[in-house]
C-alpha cells in the first residue's frame, strides 16, 4: 500500500470503495465547509460528475465510527469469535492431523511461491522485463503478496502444533475480543488506523447499504502469535469473516 494512504490521516484511504454495481472505483477523501468536515465521495463522480456514478458522499465522522464499531460489536464479542476461531481452537486428534496435513501442503505451497517471485526476478537481471512496467509491477507484488500469505499460514499451523497455542476458554476468548476492542478504540489516530486496516481490508459504500468484509486468518495469526506485533499478518479475500464468504451488511440511511 502506497505510504501516502497508510501514513495519510483518514481512516479508511485506500479500502473504500464505491458500491455502485456500474461503477466500483475507489473513493477519495474531501474536505467541506472549508475545511471543517470531510467526507468520502467517489473517485468517478468527483472527475465526471454525478453523471458517472449516483453513488453519494458519506462523512467520514459518519461512516469511520460505524466501521468501528461494528467491528466491535460483529465481530470482536465473545460468541462470534469463537466462530470465527473454531479451527484453532479445535484440539481434537483429527484437527491435528489435518494441521499436519495442511502445514505439509502449505509448505509446498510456499516453496513453488518463492520460485515464481526468483522467476520473476530473473526476467528483470536479464533483461526481458522492467521492474517500471506497470503491469509487471503489479503481479510481482501479487507473487510476493502471496508468498508472505502463506508464510503467515506456516507459523501459525507451527506454532499451533507446537502446543503454543493456549487452552482457550470463554474467559480467554472474552479477554482476547475485549484487549482488541480497547486498542482500536483508545489508540490515537495512527494506531487505530493500523488495527482497523489488519482486520477490514474492503469497505463497500452505496446509498442504501455498506458492506464490510475482512480476514478470519489475522484473527486466527492475532490469537496463536499473542503480544508479537512484530509478525506481519497478510490479509486475504479467500477467507472471509462470514462462512461461505458472506460479508457484514449494514443498512444506512444518508441523512445530511
Amino acid at each position: 500500500t502506497p505510504p501516502r494512504i497508510t501514513n495519510g490521516p483518514t481512516l479508511l484511504t485506500g479500502i473504500v470503495e464505491c458500491g455502485s454495481p456500474d461503477c466500483g472505483s475507489g473513493m477519495t477523501i474531501r474536505t467541506g465547509k472549508g475545511g471543517r468536515y470531510g467526507y468520502y465521495t467517489c473517485n468517478a463522480r468527483a472527475s465526471a460528475g454525478a453523471c458517472a456514478c449516483d453513488t453519494r458522499a458519506i462523512r467520514d465522522d459518519t461512516l469511520d465510527p460505524l466501521v468501528i464499531d461494528t467491528l466491535m460489536t460483529r465481530v470482536l464479542q465473545t460468541k462470534r469469535l469463537k466462530i470465527l476461531l473454531a479451527q484453532v481452537l479445535e484440539k481434537s486428534d483429527v484437527a491435528t492431523q489435518k494441521r499436519k496435513e495442511d502445514l505439509e501442503r502449505i509448505q509446498k505451497a510456499r516453496i513453488e511461491a518463492e520460485k515464481r517471485v526468483r522467476n520473476l526476478y530473473d526476467l528483470i537481471e536479464e533483461g526481458l522485463e522492467s521492474a517500471r512496467d506497470r503491469q509487471f509491477a503489479q503481479r510481482l507484488a501479487e507473487r510476493k503478496t502471496e508468498v508472505a500469505d502463506l508464510e503467515a499460514r506456516e507459523r501459525s499451523l507451527a506454532a499451533q502444533l507446537g502446543g503454543t497455542t493456549p487452552t482457550i476458554d470463554d474467559a480467554i476468548v472474552e479477554r482476547f475480543g475485549r484487549t482488541l476492542a480497547d486498542r482500536i478504540r483508545k489508540g490515537d489516530a495512527a494506531l487505530r488506523r493500523t488495527w482497523v486496516r489488519l482486520f477490514v481490508d474492503r469497505v463497500t459504500v452505496s446509498n442504501d447499504e455498506i458492506v464490510i468484509s475482512g480476514t478470519r486468518r489475522a484473527l486466527e495469526a492475532a490469537l496463536v502469535h499473542g503480544e508479537k506485533p512484530g509478525i506481519p499478518v497478510v490479509p486475504s479475500f479467500n477467507l472471509k469473516w462470514c462462512q461461505k464468504r458472506h460479508h457484514i451488511r449494514t443498512s444506512f440511511p444518508f441523512n445530511f
